[in-house]
């Protein structure tokens, strides 16, 4: 069987590798989050987690909080209630992921979105999540199986 070299960035994973440093994968809309990891490149893509739009908003209006990012208050001005509730769910999102980094949990991120999505994103998460971020996908695949994001993944080189 030949072996396939294993990307720069997929490589950084598993020379740090172990549970607390793996690849996260963000597969998001602006609805719906999925999360998932793998631990190891020779590993399949294991799913840890979903996120959907109304958790977010019952979170932000029980103590939780969604404020990351800068300047975004111009942003929300301009905006129709769903694009406000879009911008909402992503900072949330985001706000996951910039935890991630702080508490040193991820080793290379993966963002998976639709083109706009995945700019939000960038305007989002923090400069130290996006220093992380190997490949960005910009398709909307939130409703795929594991398998099918796997794939996906394989065809971009991860």
């Amino acid at each position: 069987m030949k072996r396939t070299p294993i990307p720069r960035e997929v490589e950084k994973v598993s020379e740090t590798a172990g549970l607390s440093h793996p690849l996260w994968v963000v597969v998001a809309d602006g609805a719906t989050a999925r999360f998932f990891v793998r631990k190891l490149p020779e590993l399949p893509l294991e799913e840890v987690g979903e996120l959907a739009e109304s958790a977010a908003r019952v979170e932000r209006h029980h103590g939780g909080h969604d404020d990351v990012g800068h300047g975004q208050h111009a942003v929300l001005a301009r905006t129709t209630p769903h694009e406000r509730r879009e911008q909402h769910f992503l900072r949330h999102v985001a706000g996951q992921i910039d935890r991630a980094t702080i508490e040193h949990a991820i080793g290379a991120l993966v963002l998976c979105a639709p083109p706009r999505a995945l700019g939000l994103f960038r305007s989002f998460i923090s400069e130290n999540a996006r220093q992380l971020v190997v490949r960005e996908i910009p398709h909307d695949i939130v409703r795929e199986s594991v398998d099918q994001i796997g794939e996906r993944l394989k065809e971009s080189g991860i």
